[in-house]
């Protein structure tokens, strides 16, 4: 008994002069610069002995430490890790620990590509394909080289590179394209002018230049976007020029066939057929694409058809015709918008069931390319658009619900045709090329435009209950443009060139039609009925004056070409 007594002294007496002897490392973490401290810093003794954090204050605290010498290390992101011994003495140890930054000056990183290498986007040559792209801000989106989901058409990923670019995706299956440049409205490419091989897609070129139809992603070889400085040989759009280059069929093949099938999420499915070769002396390329999509929210399920067949004929050397024909209908369920406390509060929901919109599209192209000697060609495209859109349903304030009745049907019918013809000149010799290149223009409009009452179903009924008498307004809004423009390509060494251009464009837009003014009792009947006529007849002296100066300038160019070809 005695033993155990003497041993649980001992044992206690030693313990009571370790504890004596052990101490504490106490101190701050700051950063040497401006004396800041540094929270979470972590302070490590001894190789992982004991390791703590600083706090909120940069304060850290080190307990039971033995006298003696030890290895102190404390750490800190984005500081240089200080590391020392320290001398522990029989008295507590304070220390403040200055903490230098780890940031380090690197010498100037050049990064360079080659034109042609870069991943989907470079720039367009200054010359190429009967247009002039020197000194101004292009791009040439690669679709081959381009990482995108291509089935439906993203254009967040598409032209994720083009810098200044609004870009508006207003449903998920991509059906209607809507990007803007120079910080104006990208709704359906309204301030761009919108091509197809070269060709305008859109409405109206000038009384409504929206774009209802896209073309599939999948069939573009390339997109050329010109920003800002294109209305030189584009025209009115203070956007600039967007054209969608197609595939062409292989050459080394009768026939090819692609087919790719996709599917996504709420009931997404795209399905996409093409097919191509040559034969002979003609080329062909063609596509089939069916899409459908559920939507993201209620009422908002879509069906589109798109097809489209282009042919590129041979006629010896120097001649070539390209007939083309694309088609393109969809059918889209329209839930409705939300203000912003109905998207705070759900942004799924739908307060519209009955709201439709259809969309038909038909355009003819014939182009028609001539190499007139070496030095001149001559390029003429005539093209033409027969199509239609209508909306149907509750258009009034979104913030309105919708109690039934009859609904709104809007009903606008496009008949365009037009003609641009391009003659380009190459001379000068040595290294140092020259071009020039004049242009005219023909374009005529017509849309007629249409609102009454449809019916007070929920379906897709695009027929007016009075069809004679619309509750509504009847327009017809043609419109006319001719046009001659010219630009000159001087090349004064490898790295300069001057490009002047020249355009005069004569522009005329007219309406015509009819729109009611009807007031109502508080039970809903009609008390007054007024037809209100209107009609803008445009100044004849204007028309003269214009087509005098385009048919004086057009016998210029015809002239010019002539005496370059006896020239060169």
């Amino acid at each position: 008994m005695i033993r155990i007594v003497l041993l649980i002294s001992i044992v206690f007496n030693g313990c009571l002069v370790l504890a004596q002897q052990s101490v504490h490392i106490h101190g701050s973490v700051v950063d040497a610069e401006n004396g800041e401290a540094l929270p979470g810093a972590l302070v490590n003794l001894d190789g992982g002995s004991q390791t703590v954090s600083t706090d909120g204050d940069g304060i850290f605290l080190l307990n039971a430490v033995s006298p003696g010498r030890h290895w102190l290390e404390i750490s800190f992101l984005g500081m240089e890790t200080w590391k020392d011994s320290v001398m522990v003495e029989e008295e507590d140890l304070a220390l403040e620990i200055k903490l230098t930054s780890a940031s380090q000056f690197l010498d100037q990183v050049t990064v360079s590509a080659k034109n042609g290498q870069s991943k989907g986007i470079q720039r367009l040559n200054q010359v190429e394909d009967f247009a002039i792209y020197a000194s101004k801000k292009n791009e040439l989106v690669d679709l081959d080289n381009l990482t995108a989901n291509k089935a439906s058409n993203q254009s967040r990923q598409i032209y994720a590179k083009v810098s200044g670019l609004n870009i508006w995706e207003s449903d998920g299956a991509g059906v209607q394209l809507g990007i803007g440049g120079r910080g104006l409205s990208p709704n359906r490419n309204s301030n761009f002018n919108t091509r197809q091989n070269g060709y305008d897609i859109s409405a109206d070129a000038l009384g409504y230049p929206e774009s209802y139809y896209s073309p599939p992603v999948e069939a573009i070889d390339r997109i050329e976007i010109v920003r800002g400085a294109a209305s030189l040989q584009y025209g009115t759009q203070f956007g600039g020029l967007i054209n969608f280059r197609f595939r062409e069929g292989p050459e080394d093949r009768k026939f090819q066939i692609n087919s790719r099938q996709t599917v996504g999420s709420f009931g997404f499915f795209n399905s996409f057929n093409s097919v191509g070769g040559q034969v002979e002396n003609v080329n062909y390329y063609g596509f089939y694409q069916y899409k459908k999509h559920d939507g993201w929210r209620p009422n908002e399920n879509l069906s589109q058809h798109t097809a489209y067949l282009g042919t590129q004929i041979a006629i010896g050397s120097k001649f070539s015709l390209r007939p083309e024909y694309t088609h393109t209908s969809y059918l889209a369920h329209q839930p409705g918008g939300l203000t912003d406390a109905q998207f705070e509060q759900d942004p799924r929901q739908s307060n519209r069931e009955r709201n439709w919109f259809s969309v038909d599209w038909n355009l003819f192209a014939l182009n028609l390319d001539w190499k007139i000697s070496e030095f001149i060609k001559l390029n003429s495209r005539t093209f033409g658009l027969v199509a239609g859109r209508d909306a149907l349903g509750n258009l009034d304030n979104i913030n309105l619900a919708d109690f039934g009745g009859n609904r709104d049907l809007l009903s606008d019918r496009f008949r365009n045709w037009g003609n641009e013809t391009r003659l380009m000149f190459r001379y000068g010799k040595g290294s140092l090329p020259q071009t020039l290149l004049v242009g005219t223009r023909f374009y005529s409009g017509l849309t007629l435009r249409k609102q009454g009452d449809g019916n007070d179903g929920s379906g897709p009924d695009f027929e007016y209950l009075h069809p004679d008498n619309l509750e509504g307004s009847d327009f017809t809004l043609p419109s006319k443009n001719i046009s001659l423009f010219a630009e000159n390509v001087f090349t004064l060494s490898e790295n300069w060139t001057l490009t002047p251009g020249v355009r005069f464009e004569y522009i005329n837009t007219q309406s015509e039609g009819s729109y009611k003014v009807r007031t109502f009792d508080l039970s809903g009947n009609i008390l007054t009925d007024i037809v209100n006529r209107f009609r803008s007849i445009p100044e004849k002296a204007e028309l003269r004056w214009a087509t005098w100066i385009t048919l004086s300038l057009g016998l210029l160019s015809v002239l010019l070409a002539t005496s370059m070809n006896e020239v060169l």
